[in-house]
């Protein structure tokens, strides 16, 4: 798994922050029923919850719900701009082998070249050990970020997609000094190989 800072990102944050920024959005569609890759995901990634209840977990996803709405609504004003090379949609579910999966939004290349995810997180989690200013290969620390290549990657089997674009926002930054918050982005790629392994990881938890 290859990565790289995304030289987008503080544009699109400044767009976000915005006060201006206004404009419809896609609504939500609910949840279908049957399998969905978040629900093998989480099998594959289980956190411990117990100290934490389903109401808390709702106030806390009210903040992820938000930084995705705000990240659209910019990216469909910078679609607009001629030097901003994507136009964007959110694409709702896409299935592959009875597993659905729900992208978050999709940027599509003005030139024509490949698609890719956008992926959008929000954290309490540290970004101190994180890859922030250089290009490497598997320097993301998995046993806290896992879940979220192994994410892109699910949605890259549906998408037919060798790489993305992951979005975090960090709600204490580091955690150093003032925790400050922080948005960073990265440019992720992956081989065939890594996501046709963790597509049979994701059918193996099915099939349990």
């Amino acid at each position: 798994m290859l990565h790289r800072p995304w030289p987008h990102t503080a544009r699109l944050v400044a767009r976000m922050a915005d006060s201006a920024l206004d404009g419809p959005i896609a609504p939500r569609l609910p949840r279908s029923e049957g399998l969905h890759a978040t629900t093998l995901l989480r099998k594959l990634h289980p956190v411990d919850r117990e100290d934490i209840s389903e109401a808390q977990l709702a106030i806390y996803g009210l903040l992820g719900l938000a930084f995705e709405d705000r990240a659209e609504r910019a990216l469909i004003a910078l679609s607009k701009e001629s030097d901003w090379p994507w136009t964007c949609f959110r694409p709702g579910e896409v299935t592959h082998d009875g597993i659905a999966c729900s992208p978050d939004i999709l940027l599509v290349p003005k030139d024509g070249g490949a698609l890719r995810e956008l992926s959008l997180k929000c954290t309490w989690k540290s970004c101190r050990k994180l890859p922030v200013e250089i290009e490497g290969e598997d320097e993301f620390p998995l046993d806290k970020f896992g879940y979220y290549i192994d994410q892109m990657e699910t949605y890259g089997t549906p998408l037919d997609t060798l790489g993305g674009v992951l979005l975090a926002y960090f709600v204490c930054g580091d955690y150093q000094g003032a925790r400050m918050p922080q948005v960073l982005g990265w440019e992720i790629e992956w081989s065939e190989q890594e996501r046709a392994e963790t597509w049979d990881a994701l059918l193996g938890v099915a099939h349990e």
